[in-house]
């Protein structure tokens, strides 16, 4: 059995999160001022992994929460969902970057205190490896 059992796993929506009793609040896109692209879905839950036990796959919860964003489509050519991490890539200054998985993205948030409102750069990767900011947006509870 070919299992990832080490690195948290995203649910792939909403609805999903719901599902297996993950979801713990939904967010919206507050302000951006450049958008690249649309974000069709925002939210929180309780960061998961999966573990094997007697050969058996099992979604395991981690003592953290997870903020996760599902694009919809990219507006500006320049980024595509497939550079993420090799041209582009977003950061919250407090929690890290993203990490992408199809067009869900996600970061781990540090504390457990689930934070109203959150901001997020968007950075493009240049040719030296290093980044610069292009644009920024945040993110609200509803």
């Amino acid at each position: 059995m070919d299992v990832n059992t080490s690195d948290p796993q995203q649910s792939a929506s909403i609805s999903q999160s719901k599902k297996n009793n993950l979801f713990i609040s939904e967010y919206e896109l507050e302000r951006i001022d450049n958008p690249i692209f649309k974000i069709k879905e925002a939210w929180m839950e309780k960061s998961w992994k999966w573990e094997v036990n007697y050969g058996i796959k099992e979604r395991m919860e981690t003592s953290r929460y997870q903020l996760n964003l599902l694009l919809d489509s990219f507006i500006d050519s320049n980024f595509k969902n497939n550079e993420y991490g090799i041209k582009w890539e977003m950061e919250n200054k407090l929690n890290g970057y993203f990490r992408s998985t199809g067009n869900v993205y996600t970061v781990s948030i540090k504390p457990l205190i689930l934070p109203d409102i959150l901001n997020i750069s968007i950075e493009q990767i240049t040719e030296d490896l290093t980044t610069k900011k292009f644009d920024s947006f945040t993110v609200k509870k509803k």
